[in-house]
């Protein structure tokens, strides 16, 4: 019996790409989600196509399970732990494996099934980049005391306030303001000896402290899953450049969609018109305001493809208070631009090109960029994200630590050789 561990949309189409490819009989799905996401679980089993999975198991985390304690890694594992106690697995099949993943790993072992990862996009080759994103913004000892300390700036400018009011009719006035000001600077000064000591070890001083106190079994999430005994990717020669295994296999790209869904694309995805010349762009999500966002990608389209019309594709997370902000700023500015917006759909983007026939795609660093690529060999694909970079740099509000994540997600496009970047 095959345990299938997955969380995104992403997870499952690949998860029902290895079942067909390979042939699986006898699926477990289990679905993982947190508290803070119940939408979740409906969405992923809407999405399971018909005659995959024999049966489908749902798994509640706990709420920011990458933010590790002791209670939360206990839960964690129970809730694996559960599904383990209840089927026989021969193959454990995982997409990712750091964090509670390694409790699949512990519990595999015991039980004697194979540990096989496969791939979930292309964040599955970040190790490619050379760069370790966490390392991007990581603080030296003097950088966190630097932050320690921030506090105190609050109780300057207040104490500056105070003084600068020094007529003789406002002594009164001073005196008990003064007398206020004291439970505040007490206040300050107690929460900057608590930032000072917490910020006096470095975050893997910090881990390895913790780990001490963890019982063995629990020891693991502070780590990677070492090894597997196979591995499923579309880019296998890559992979073992990253990860060791005893097998590397080639997973090759393919979308199953169910009927249900399938009927609702035609309902809500607004394709109407739809030509090989128009130009398909797909966004992604930054930490820069949306107005700027759209002002950097449109000062290349429209030099670009003038009189071309656009089809944006969003991002699935897109929060809708940035959606919102989208439809004003394209009504009044873009009116050559059709948004797609997956609605209830959640179909796959490289599906639609696919289904589409479309011959020109764009985009700044999306998954889809590679996908389509593998997929459609008559599709040219290109990554302005050089000239995305380039234009938000010029303004001095967008901190380097924004700058650095978005060379980051250039880096990782980088490592395929099929995305022109420009």
């Amino acid at each position: 019996m095959n345990l299938i561990v997955i969380s995104t949309l992403g997870g499952l189409h690949r998860a029902q790409n290895l079942i067909k490819q390979e042939n699986l009989q006898n699926n477990v799905l289990a679905i993982l989600y947190t508290p803070a996401n119940l939408e979740m679980p409906k969405t992923l089993t809407n999405n399971v196509a018909d005659g995959f999975f024999d049966h489908i198991e749902f798994v509640c985390l706990q709420k920011s399970p990458t933010k590790i304690t002791l209670e939360k890694s206990k839960k964690d594992f129970d809730a694996y732990k559960h599904i383990f106690d209840k089927y026989n697995f021969t193959n454990v099949f995982l997409n990712s494996f750091d964090y509670h993943y390694n409790y699949l790993a512990v519990l595999a072992q015991k039980k004697g099934a194979k540990l096989i990862l496969f791939e979930e996009g292309t964040g599955t080759y970040n190790y490619l980049t050379g760069l370790d994103r966490d390392k991007l913004t990581q603080i030296g000892f003097a950088g966190r005391m630097k932050i320690a300390i921030t506090g105190l700036g609050g109780l300057k400018a207040r104490f500056l306030r105070l003084i600068r009011h020094n007529f003789i009719i406002k002594t009164i006035f001073l005196v008990l303001q003064a007398i206020l000001f004291i439970p505040q600077i007490i206040f300050y000064l107690l929460v900057t000896i608590k930032r000072v000591f917490a910020n006096i070890l470095s975050n893997e001083q910090k881990i390895r402290i913790r780990r001490f106190f963890y019982p063995n079994h629990l020891k693991p999430v502070f780590g990677k899953i070492s090894e597997f005994d196979e591995l499923y990717l579309a880019f296998p020669e890559m992979g073992k450049k990253g990860y060791k295994a005893k097998k590397y296999n080639e997973l090759k790209l393919a979308y199953y969609i169910n009927d249900t869904i399938l009927a609702k694309l035609e309902e809500e995805w607004e394709f109407e018109g739809f030509t090989n010349n128009d130009i398909i762009f797909v966004d992604q999500i930054f930490s820069v305001p949306v107005e700027l966002h759209l002002e950097a990608i449109f000062s290349y389209i429209n030099k670009k493809y003038p009189n071309k019309h656009i089809y944006m594709k969003l991002h699935p997370k897109m929060k809708e208070a940035s959606m919102e902000a989208y439809f004003e700023y394209l009504e009044t500015k873009q009116p050559n631009v059709t948004i797609l917006d997956t609605g209830t759909t959640s179909i796959p983007m490289e599906y639609i090109l696919q289904l589409k026939n479309a011959k020109h795609l764009i985009g700044l660093s999306s998954t889809t960029l590679v996908n389509a690529q593998l997929l459609m060999d008559d599709i040219t694909v290109l990554s302005f994200m050089d000239y995305y970079i380039n234009y938000i740099s010029r303004y001095g509000f967008i901190d380097k630590a924004k700058i650095d994540n978005l060379k980051y997600h250039k880096a990782h496009l980088e490592i395929y050789n099929t995305v022109k970047i420009v």
